[in-house]
């Protein structure tokens, strides 16, 4: 078996070993792309409707869902899971366009920022605001919310994980007294290397 599925294949027991510890984890969209390209499209369908459940907003999830679909001949669900997934990312465009009017607005009257650092036009850090500066290209400003972010919650595994994934670098952790919680690290952190040499070679 070639390199490359090796290490997706592995990548996939390490999502799927992530979700044991957190199913509600924001990876759950990583896994069913993962599933997708594996060609386990029954188990893909499954994760992306969990993934939907969870987070209605991940719309990698609405797009493997329809790919799934269509992959096993199911033409007609396919459909319907392709028109679902078009109404939110309209809704996805018409929120970006909302706060690329409001970020013009704040950059006309808002004050100056201290120390020289350039302020973000909206400051409400949340992952939701992140991710929607990830689609605009912005990653500085999506880097900056999810530090902000582990800074209030630095045992939150997921935004790590998020966190390196971007970097490249693993954000030193916190101490933590949980078992389960260090592994759920452990494992975050490894992906995020996965991540990493994925996309080495992708290049070479």
């Amino acid at each position: 078996m070639p390199d490359r599925d090796l290490v997706r294949k592995t990548k996939i027991e390490i999502l799927k070993a992530v979700l044991e510890l957190d199913p509600k984890a924001p990876v759950i969209g990583e896994l069913a792309e993962s599933l997708f390209e594996d060609g386990q499209y029954e188990e893909a369908v499954q994760v992306s409707r969990e993934g939907i459940a969870f987070h209605p907003d991940l719309l990698a999830c609405r797009v493997v869902l329809a790919e799934s679909l269509e992959a096993l001949g199911l033409t007609e669900e396919a459909a319907i899971a392709v028109e679902s997934a078009q109404k939110k990312a309209d809704q996805v465009n018409q929120s970006l366009a909302r706060l690329a009017r409001l970020a013009a607005k704040l950059k006309e009257k808002g004050p100056e920022p201290a120390d020289g650092e350039e302020a973000s036009p909206v400051d409400l850090p949340s992952a939701t605001l992140a991710e929607i500066y990830l689609r605009q290209g912005d990653k500085v400003s999506a880097v900056k919310v999810f530090r902000r972010l582990l800074a209030k919650d630095p045992q939150n595994t997921a935004l790590r994980g998020r966190l390196d994934a971007l970097t490249g670098e693993p954000e030193p952790p916190e101490e933590t007294g949980g078992g389960k919680r260090q592994l759920l690290n452990i494992l975050e952190r490894w992906l995020a290397a996965s991540r990493a040499r994925t996309a080495a070679q992708s290049i070479t």
